[in-house]
Parts: structure tokens; C-alpha cells; sequence
């Protein structure tokens, strides 16, 4: 298994973005993307890295 490369928080949003999911909003240090067809949002903290655990 490869190595998983370092992301920011904007990076996550871009890649969400290409896979259907569009930004609600921010409040804070919080992005937060919903996908167009499903209820709900999914917080994206904002940082210079996102922890493995974030991934």
C-alpha cells in the first residue's frame, strides 16, 4: 500500500468538488460540502494538513 499524500483542507474541498459534492458554506475553520442528490453536510476542517485520521 502507497504512502497517502499530505492535504490541506482546501485541497479535500476540490477533490470533493469533483466527485459531486458542493461548499454549503464556512463558519470558522469549517468547510462544510453536501453532495446534490443526499441531505446532510460534512464538515472539512480548514487546516494546512488533515490528519491521517481525517482521510
Amino acid at each position: 500500500m502507497g504512502k497517502l499524500h499530505v492535504l490541506s483542507g482546501r485541497d479535500a474541498c476540490y477533490i470533493l468538488e469533483q466527485q459531486g459534492f458542493q461548499i454549503v458554506r464556512q463558519r470558522g475553520s469549517h468547510i462544510l460540502v453536501q453532495r446534490r442528490i443526499e441531505p446532510g453536510t460534512v464538515p472539512i476542517p480548514d487546516h494546512a494538513e488533515l490528519k491521517i485520521g481525517m482521510l
